[in-house]
């Protein structure tokens, strides 16, 4: 969090992959700094029920990834309740939900498509715009438009390219804002050593893998000039317009709850 102020930052979101573990020690951290606390989790999210328990979860088939900030009180009650039912009813190799769990407990939520991982991108990247344009109504529906964001990424991998039109598309069509995502998380290059021997020993590989692979970094300078980069090559694109920016999206978050663990 020091790393956070030290740049100057005004708002910090926590997002963990299927847990809010760290969700009060992040709060308090980052009021001590005067920084705006953005709860939020990366939920596993599965196509049909989380109760179905079947399938290999390894195979990247089986679950995908969904982004979900908590926009109010009302909204950090209802993370609470999807996380909570992901470990205690979905859970299946991992803590899962689904889209009808989203829809009862969407409320005070703000939503993305995800990265790469997400089901949308997954369905463009297999050239399923039908599926895609399906799913991004739905979810459209579900959080409201006003809260729900097209999440655009580009670390120089192929797969990554090739959807971003899609998603540009899907934007136009339903008139949703867009967001550049640099997708990482780590606040300097000491950071970023140590994620790469996490995500190594997860992986069973060699640690200090390049950057090529795409999900590691040794730069944080790179990532810092990600979000710019892209938005560069994007200037010829009609709907470039409908980025958002980081200030405009913070008025979106009205964290005014002094302790949310209390309620």
């Amino acid at each position: 969090m020091a790393r956070t102020a030290e740049l100057g930052m005004k708002a910090v979101a926590l997002t963990d992959h299927g847990n809010m573990f760290g969700a009060i020690e992040f709060y308090k951290a980052a009021k001590d700094k005067g920084i705006k606390p953005l709860i939020g989790c990366e939920m596993y999210l599965v196509e049909k029920s989380r109760l179905e328990k079947t399938g290999k979860s390894e195979d990247g088939k089986s679950y995908y990834h969904l982004g979900l900030i908590a926009k109010n009180l009302q909204g950090y009650q209802n993370l609470l309740k999807l996380v909570s039912d992901a470990h205690l009813n979905g859970f299946y190799y991992k803590p899962r939900t689904d889209i009808d769990m989203i829809a009862k407990h969407a409320g005070g939520l703000i939503g993305f498509t995800g990265c790469l991982a997400g089901l949308i991108p997954q369905h463009l990247l297999h050239d399923r715009f039908e599926e895609a344009r399906k799913l991004t109504a739905r979810f459209t529906d579900i959080f409201g438009r006003e809260n729900y964001f097209v999440e655009i990424q580009d670390h120089g991998i192929p797969e990554q390219r090739k959807i971003i039109p899609g998603l540009l598309k899907l934007a136009e069509e339903f008139n949703l804002k867009n967001v550049l995502q640099p997708g990482e998380s780590i606040g300097d290059n000491a950071g970023n050593l140590i994620r790469n021997f996490l995500d190594c020993i997860k992986s069973r590989e060699t640690p200090l893998c390049p950057i090529e692979e795409g999900h590691r970094s040794t730069s944080f300078a790179h990532l810092a000039n990600i979000a710019l980069e892209v938005k560069e090559r994007l200037q010829w694109d009609p709907v470039n317009e409908r980025f958002t920016n980081n200030e405009k999206a913070n008025t979106l978050l009205h964290y005014d709850y002094r302790s949310p663990w209390k309620l």
